[in-house]
């Protein structure tokens, strides 16, 4: 136990070390274009022009604003839409493949499996009554 805590507590601190880098790297290159940034975007000296695109391609990388960002081109479908398409599936499926998903129990008989002699006010027969132990949906 100790030493996973001793672990722990390393991790953090190399977190915070990385933290306190970033946020002083950070300003390094925030006093850089600062510094430049009036004479390249004058146009007057394309040296400094390309220090600034530098610096500020170094500081978007630092903090991870180049990430790729996840562009959706199919449109969704509508909530109505939706529910019709999982009626359908359901109507082929049954609910079973749901409840295995969701780690419920599966019911062991549906509406259609009950005897047309059934005059489906109980389903115990000759087995005595027993108090349910638990909710099953």
């Amino acid at each position: 136990m100790h030493g996973t805590n001793l672990f722990g507590q390393e991790l953090r601190r190399r977190g915070d070390d990385v933290d306190e880098k970033r946020l002083e790297v950070s300003a390094r290159y925030e006093a850089l274009i600062q510094a430049h940034w009036s004479a390249a975007t004058t146009g007057a000296d394309p040296v400094a022009a390309n220090t600034v695109m530098k610096a500020m391609a170094d500081y978007t990388r630092l903090w991870g604003l180049d990430a790729a960002t996840r562009v959706s081109l199919s449109v969704g479908i509508s909530a109505e839409e939706f529910a019709e398409r999982a009626r359908e599936l359901l109507a082929i499926t049954g609910d079973a493949p749901l409840r295995k998903l969701a780690g419920l129990p599966v019911a062991d008989a549906t509406y259609e499996d009950i005897s047309p002699a059934d005059d489906g006010w109980s389903n115990l027969g000759d087995t005595p009554a027993a108090a349910a132990t638990e909710w099953v949906p």
